[in-house]
This record gives C-alpha cells, structure tokens and sequence, in this order.
C-alpha cells in the first residue's frame, strides 16, 4: 500500500488533541446509521455522539468502524470574554 508523502496517519486521540490545540470543538463523526445505532447502545450518556475518549474505546472494541478514514465535523471556539 502506498501513501502519499504528505498524508498522516492520526488516532482519535491524535484528533482530540490537534483539535484541543487549534481550538475547535469536534461536532462528530460521519458513520453509517447501525454504527451510531451500536456506540449509542454502548454509550447512552453521550447523546451527542461527541466524547473523543468513549471513540477511541468504541474503535478499540470495534476494528473496522473507521476503515477508510475519519470523517468528521468541527467548529472554530468562541473566544472567551476577558
């Protein structure tokens, strides 16, 4: 398999912070429905689908949930009041 010499290969953990670090919020993931179906099943306190900790456990029970890439949503942060 070959990859092309500026592409990178990330974690969600990697995502969590490079996001943590640009200051963005992650909005959440593009997945098939049964997907969103089962990590709510497993994760019914997240209702947004948003806790990059509860994926990246998600993902370590479930290999093939990301086969191709991660496809997902973020928004720029507000900037604090001073």
């Amino acid at each position: 398999m070959l990859f092309n010499v500026m592409e990178h290969r990330f974690t969600v953990p990697q995502i969590a912070a490079f996001l943590d670090e640009q200051r963005l919020s992650f909005l959440g993931f593009e997945l098939d429905p049964k997907v969103v179906g089962q990590f709510q099943q497993q994760y019914p306190g997240d209702a947004a689908l948003t806790n990059l900790d509860h994926w990246t456990d998600f993902e370590a029970a479930n290999p093939q949930t990301f086969r191709n890439m991660y496809q997902f949503s973020v928004r720029k942060n507000e900037p604090s009041p001073r």
